[in-house]
C-alpha cells in the first residue's frame, strides 16, 4: 500500500475532506490548522501584550512543498471570461479509472484509452476541463500517468516512483462538478469539486485544483511544485457547473 505520506491527489482528497489530521512528510495542509483561537479579553493585559515591534517582524514560515497537487492560478489579466467554460461539455458518459468514474467525449477526449492510461484530449476549454477530472482520477493510481501527463523533473519523478504501487482507495467518492477558473492556449485552471457521504466529521462537498498547460502538443499537469494543499471543503456548489452525480 502507498503510505500516507504520498497518496495520489484523489486519495489525498479525500484524506482532507474527512477532516483527518495527517503528518505528510512533503505536504502542508491548506492552513486552517494554523489559525489561533481569539483571545479571551478578560484574560489578556498590557503586560501580556507583545510588543508592536515583535509582531511587525513576524515572518510566515515557509510551507513545504507537495509535488502530489498543483500549484495555485497565476493572474491572467488578459483572460477573455468568454473563453471560460461556464456549462459542461457534450460527453458520451462515465468510464472507471481505478473506482472512481471519470466523463468522456469522442470530440472532446480521451482519444487513446490503453485501459486506465487515457490520453488525447482536445485543444479547447472543454478538452481541458475533461483532462483535469482524468489527472485528478489518474495521477499515482495509473501506471505509466506520469510519463504521459508530467514534463520530466521531480514531480515525474516522485509521483512515477509510486505508481506501481497498490492505489489507496476512497469508498463512494464521486466527482459532483468543476469550476473553469482560467482559460489560455498555453494553460488551464480548473476546481474538480467531489462529494462524499456526509458525516459528523466533515461536509459532503470539497474541491481540489488542477492546473494544465499546454505543450504545443498535448495538455499536462503543471510541473510547478505548491506549496500546501489546494484541497477545500464547501457547503454547496455554488459556482460550480454540477454533474448532477451526487446521490439522492
Amino acid at each position: 500500500m502507498r503510505p500516507l505520506g504520498r497518496p495520489s491527489i484523489r486519495t489525498r482528497s479525500g484524506f482532507v475532506a474527512a477532516g483527518i489530521a495527517l503528518t505528510l512528510g512533503i505536504a502542508g495542509c491548506t492552513g486552517a490548522d494554523e489559525q489561533t483561537q481569539p483571545a479571551d479579553p478578560e484574560a489578556t493585559t498590557s503586560a501580556e501584550a507583545a510588543p508592536a515591534s515583535e509582531e511587525a517582524t513576524d515572518e510566515p514560515s515557509e510551507e513545504p512543498t507537495d509535488p502530489w497537487v498543483t500549484s495555485a492560478p497565476e493572474e491572467t489579466p488578459e483572460q477573455d471570461p468568454a473563453a471560460l467554460l461556464d456549462e459542461a461539455p457534450m460527453i458520451d458518459g462515465w468510464e472507471d479509472v481505478v473506482g472512481l468514474e471519470v466523463p468522456v467525449s469522442t470530440e472532446h477526449g480521451p482519444q487513446q484509452q490503453d485501459g486506465a492510461l487515457w490520453t488525447g484530449y482536445e485543444h479547447s476549454a472543454e478538452g481541458a476541463v475533461l483532462a483535469a477530472h482524468y489527472v485528478f482520477a489518474a495521477q499515482g493510481n495509473v501506471p505509466g500517468y506520469a510519463e504521459q501527463w508530467i514534463p520530466e523533473g521531480e514531480k515525474r519523478d516522485d509521483v512515477l516512483a509510486h505508481e506501481q504501487e497498490d492505489p489507496v482507495p476512497v469508498p463512494d467518492m464521486v466527482i459532483a462538478g468543476f469550476r473553469n477558473v482560467t482559460y489560455t492556449d498555453d494553460q488551464a485552471v480548473v476546481d474538480i469539486a467531489t462529494h462524499m457521504p456526509e458525516t459528523e466529521e466533515r461536509p459532503e462537498l470539497s474541491y481540489t485544483r488542477i492546473k494544465l498547460i499546454w505543450d504545443g502538443e498535448k495538455w499536462q499537469l503543471d510541473p510547478t511544485p505548491q506549496a500546501g494543499s489546494p484541497n477545500q471543503q464547501i457547503g454547496n456548489l455554488d459556482g460550480f457547473v454540477g454533474w448532477d452525480r451526487i446521490p439522492e
